[in-house]
């Protein structure tokens, strides 16, 4: 039970973190006194930002949980960026929009809805650097050890 527990606190952290992410770029696009981009290339860096952050947020939720939101964030997602200064400008602050309303619904539905659960074992990753280095260690004594106890012949 206790290691259930901690993968539905490192689920929800995960999810809290792209939430937290995604917010943090809408701010820069849509809070009041952010400036607006200035060259093609910042605009389009902002675009690929928020992209990112529908693909990770969209990919969290499940089907049938706020279609609308989804579909409408993906619908700004997979469109071009249109060319010129104004309909550049207009296109990102309506992808910000939906990116927004999306982050919003994860983190509502990161409180609502049941932790996923996974069966078996999972895999948590990468063990750390101190395990690695205990179990090197272990292995080099045992080494040590099972050498000095044979004979010479």
């Amino acid at each position: 039970m206790r290691h259930a527990a901690l993968r539905t606190e490192q689920t929800t952290r995960r999810e809290r973190d792209a939430s937290a992410a995604a917010m943090e770029t809408v701010a820069l696009v849509l809070e009041d006194g952010s400036p607006l981009p200035e060259t093609a290339e910042d605009v389009h860096h902002l675009v690929q930002r928020l992209r990112g952050h529908v693909m990770v947020l969209g990919g969290g939720l499940p089907a049938s949980y706020a279609e609308d939101v989804l579909a409408e964030a993906h619908a700004a997602a997979e469109e071009e960026t249109p060319e010129g200064f104004m309909p550049s400008r207009v296109y990102l602050v309506r992808l910000a929009r939906a990116t927004k309303a999306l982050a919003e619904v994860q983190a509502e539905s990161s409180q609502h809805l049941p932790a996923r659960r996974t069966t078996g074992l999972a895999f948590r990753g990468w063990p750390s650097r101190n395990m690695l280095r205990a179990v090197t260690f272990a292995v080099a004594m045992a080494t040590l050890i099972l050498a000095a106890s044979v004979r010479p012949s």
